[in-house]
């Protein structure tokens, strides 16, 4: 594990038990919710198209709460770690972009470039806490 720079391993949140087949449904779940949020892009991006079905958006709203709580279910402090800020930024975004705060083409893809960056970054970064740490208060 990395340290944070003053020589001590940075505070991550709580994390509990997950059976296997839980990971299992959490792959099959993030599958379904990617393809549901690529639908969503790809009928912004190819205005012919028009606007997707309402069972996408159904789809990538669910099956994205279903990730919420998966997630939540193994990393029990969620909400104060750089995945859950993360997730409630791009939560953000995407009511912004559907009440025409943010242009919703730019909107999406800030939330695939969030979403892509926030997944793939070291488990030591998008699972250390942020919010109500010792360390986040002396930032």
């Amino acid at each position: 594990m990395a340290s944070s720079g003053n020589g001590r391993r940075p505070q991550l949140g709580r994390v509990g038990h997950r059976p296997y087949a839980a990971v299992w449904f959490s792959v099959l779940c993030r599958a379904v919710h990617q393809l549901g949020a690529g639908l969503l892009l790809a009928a912004l991006i190819f205005t012919p198209i028009g606007a997707p079905p309402g069972w996408v958006w159904w789809l990538t709203v669910v099956s994205g709460v279903v990730l919420v709580g998966l997630e939540w279910w193994r990393h029990r402090e969620l909400y104060r770690e750089v995945a859950g800020v993360a997730t409630a930024a791009k939560l953000l975004l995407v009511a912004a972009a559907i009440h025409g705060l943010i242009p919703q083409l730019g909107g999406l893809l800030a939330v695939f470039l969030l979403a892509a960056v926030a997944a793939h970054v070291p488990k030591d970064i998008r699972h250390r806490v942020i919010i109500g740490s010792k360390a986040a208060s002396k930032m």
